[in-house]
């Protein structure tokens, strides 16, 4: 775990640049059709970019851990992630991601209670029937005075947690360049995470990404001319 600090701000900051990479190659695969890198004015508050998927716009926050190795509501609220949270989820059409190397079960939980019930009655009498997940519902109601528990109900069913420790994200990330690319896996994510570097605003698509790889001397993997493949066909 990085010491306090200039350290642990460096840390945090190369896996929020893997996650995003990770996005980016979403995009290039065509399961999301854009991104957003740090969308300028109140978007940008708490968020590090939208992701568009199947008409949905999803905000990311990426922290990289918590000093205690996961995530309670009890920081989420501290950290200002809730607040930030219901601020876009205002919005209907908007779903919020919390991306992160450590747990945050309570509210991933209470998320998916949220999906899993058919109405706000159900939620209400059936999934948080018990003490616990009544008090951890509470938890978010007083971190949110000014929401009514039905709309803390319908705003939860659009959060997301996503929990990937930094070493799984560096395989996964390298794992999908050399699917989608015909190159080395190194060079291929660098080129990328100065890409999200340097179109900080900008929303980009597929083919604004692959117009950027292509420019630096990089093409598409096409598995069907790759003689290893049409060799283990055979």
């Amino acid at each position: 775990m990085p010491l306090p600090g200039g350290a642990a701000e460096k840390f945090g900051n190369r896996y929020e640049g893997r996650w995003t990479v990770a996005c980016l190659l979403d995009v290039m695969d065509e399961k999301a059709s854009s991104i957003r890198l740090e969308p300028p004015g109140p978007e940008e508050q708490g968020f590090e970019f939208w992701v568009t998927k199947q008409g949905v716009r999803e905000y990311h926050q990426v922290k990289r851990q918590h000093p205690s190795g996961h995530w309670t509501l009890h920081t989420l609220a501290q950290e200002g992630v809730l607040t930030n949270f219901t601020t876009r989820l205002q919005d209907p059409s908007i779903h919020c991601v919390f991306v992160s190397g450590n747990s945050a079960g309570q509210l991933d939980e209470l998320s998916d209670r949220a999906r899993r019930s058919a109405s706000w009655e159900e939620f209400n009498e059936t999934f948080l029937r018990a003490a616990e997940w009544r008090k951890n519902f509470d938890l978010v109601r007083h971190s949110l005075p000014s929401l009514p528990e039905q709309e803390i109900y319908e705003q939860l069913k659009r959060v997301h947690i996503r929990t990937i420790d930094e070493t799984s994200l560096i395989t996964m990330i390298e794992s999908r360049a050399l699917t989608l690319v015909d190159a080395d896996a190194a060079p291929v994510v660098d080129i990328l995470a100065q890409m999200a570097s340097d179109e900080v605003h900008h929303e980009l698509i597929a083919l604004n990404i692959w117009n950027h790889l292509e420019s630096k001397g990089f093409s598409r993997r096409h598995w069907d001319k790759d003689p290893h493949v049409l060799r283990a066909v055979e």
